[in-house]
């Protein structure tokens, strides 16, 4: 199955440039495989935001509502990811898109993200620990819940 993207440059995100100094030199679509949750601030967001609102995948339907903020379309793209198959770049976009919705505060993203990134193949310790940052950030507002009621 071949995959046909376009790309229209005319969009910008309002909320900040691709320049953002997390990985320098490294796309804003491949740092969901080396940051950990916490450290998804509004700046690297919005160059993440960026970098998938120029980008069309044609024959994919949940694309635009995936980028547009549905966690639950972004997270049925990621769960239909076959590794074997997949082109990294089309990995790298709705992976990408899954975190901006799991950083919007949607638990299942959180954890949709983790189990994939913990499938990646040749993921190793480090994947594990990033992984484990999504997991604890979709529980974090129960266990913030539960000790509430306990105080």
């Amino acid at each position: 199955m071949e995959i046909k993207m376009t790309v229209n440059a005319n969009r910008r995100s309002a909320m900040a440039s691709n320049k953002v100094p997390v990985a320098p030199g490294r796309s804003p679509v491949t740092w969901w495989r080396s940051i950990a949750a916490p450290n998804f601030h509004v700046m690297v967001l919005g160059a993440m935001q960026a970098a998938v609102e120029r980008v069309e995948m044609l024959d994919e339907p949940l694309w635009r509502e995936a980028v547009a903020g549905d966690a639950t379309a972004a997270a049925a793209m990621a769960l239909l990811i076959d590794f074997r198959t997949v082109w990294p770049g089309k990995l790298d976009l709705v992976m990408t898109a899954l975190v901006i919705n799991a950083c919007d505060g949607d638990a299942a993203a959180c954890v949709v993200l983790s189990n994939v990134i913990r499938r990646v193949p040749g993921a190793g310790k480090r994947e594990a620990r990033i992984a484990t940052s999504w997991l604890m950030r979709a529980f974090r507002p129960f266990a913030d819940r539960h000790e509430s009621l306990r105080g």
